[in-house]
């Protein structure tokens, strides 16, 4: 709602400016007020176009509508009705479509039919909380194997698992990319369980956590032996005039303020590139159909441009999923990156709603 009174223009004109510069940006609703500036795609930027008399950002490539046409006056004093005046006027202009959220993404074909069921293999398996990397491999990952029949019966033709790689304790303080956690089993093992899972027609998605790795990683343990000498110093985000709560002798960026997740420098080639080849790898030994990003809000959005181009460019069935909390998911949901997010303010909302009779969480995140 908008008058034409001054004290209305300077109230409104800046708030009217943000919603075309939203629409330049292809958003259907504005970051800053997502609860109640959602607006029609082009039609009501050309009426405020009009009623303004303001040039917008929009304007190179947002025709505008023709004005309308006016309908002759009637005088009060006609006392018999007559037919308003039929008025030709300028066949408008078709408008550029501003593409929708949903139809953003090429997701894979198979991805908009699967039902996922997601497997957490540490805890799947039992197993303990810490890795001492000494052990002999448990092969207990086989134990998804006779588990496939109850997928099957319950409808999943999908399996997410979360992390299976050397860890140090939960999974997402990966130790190596390229070994199966030895308290899972081996490359071998894992192997087996993906071919029984794709013949009987599951797809498998991997927990790809490339935002950080554990302090046991094989190149931060390098640096910390060579500090500054060492050929991985640059993987990470370092400063050598600090110190760490270790004591490790430098100071590292964290995940969040965490120091045991030690964060990956993304703008660092080589680290792009050892990601990039594991990766290939993952799909060449075990022939796995995607990949679900941790923290995907945390990665590097170049990063994740380079990644999409990797894996499309390869295998176009490929997909990738992030891990998103809240925002607006367009950011990183989109043709350049990733295919899919989760969806965390819907779901918490849900949760309220059904045990809480919150129904006001739940409109506040569809909206």
């Amino acid at each position: 709602e908008y008058s034409d009174s001054d004290s209305n223009e300077k109230k409104y004109g800046c708030e009217i400016r943000h919603v075309m510069q939203c629409l330049d940006e292809g958003l259907t609703e504005s970051p800053m007020y997502p609860t109640w500036m959602s607006f029609d795609i082009l039609d009501t930027c050309d009426r405020l176009r009009a009623d303004w008399h303001q040039v917008y950002p929009g304007d190179n490539h947002i025709p505008a509508f023709p004005e309308k046409p006016v309908r002759p006056a009637v005088s009060a004093n006609d006392k018999t009705e007559e037919a308003p005046a039929q008025v030709v006027t300028e066949k408008q202009p078709e408008l550029p479509k501003v593409p929708k959220a949903a139809a953003l993404s090429k997701a894979p074909d198979w991805y908009r039919d699967a039902a996922f069921y997601h497997i957490y293999p540490l805890g799947f398996c039992g197993e303990n909380r810490f890795n001492d990397f000494t052990a002999q491999p448990t092969g207990k990952i086989r134990k998804v194997i006779p588990f496939v029949k109850h997928l099957r019966r319950i409808g999943a033709n999908a399996v997410y698992f979360g992390p299976v790689f050397e860890s140090t304790k939960h999974g997402y303080d990966t130790a190596d990319y390229r070994v199966i956690d030895l308290r899972l089993g081996t490359n071998r093992d894992f192997a087996d369980v993906c071919s029984e899972l794709h013949k009987n027609g599951i797809k498998v998605v991997l927990d790809g956590v490339f935002n950080h790795v554990g302090r046991d990683f094989w190149a931060f343990r390098d640096v910390k032996q060579h500090k500054w000498n060492s050929a991985y110093k640059d993987w990470f985000n370092i400063k050598f005039d600090g110190n760490s709560n270790y004591n490790d002798g430098f100071w590292y960026e964290g995940w969040e303020g965490y120091y045991d997740l030690v964060k990956l420098n993304l703008r660092n080639s080589d680290v792009k590139q050892h990601i990039f080849s594991c990766i290939e790898g993952w799909v060449n030994e075990f022939g796995i159909d995607g990949l679900r990003l941790d923290v995907a809000y945390c990665l590097d959005r170049d990063f994740l441009r380079e990644l999409h181009n990797f894996c499309k460019s390869r295998w176009n069935d490929f997909f990738l999923l992030g891990e998103c909390l809240h925002g607006d998911y367009n950011t990183w949901c989109n043709d350049a990156m990733l295919d899919s997010v989760t969806n965390y303010e819907c779901y918490k909302g849900l949760y309220s709603s059904f045990n809480c009779a919150n129904m006001h969480e739940i409109g506040y995140s569809l909206n």
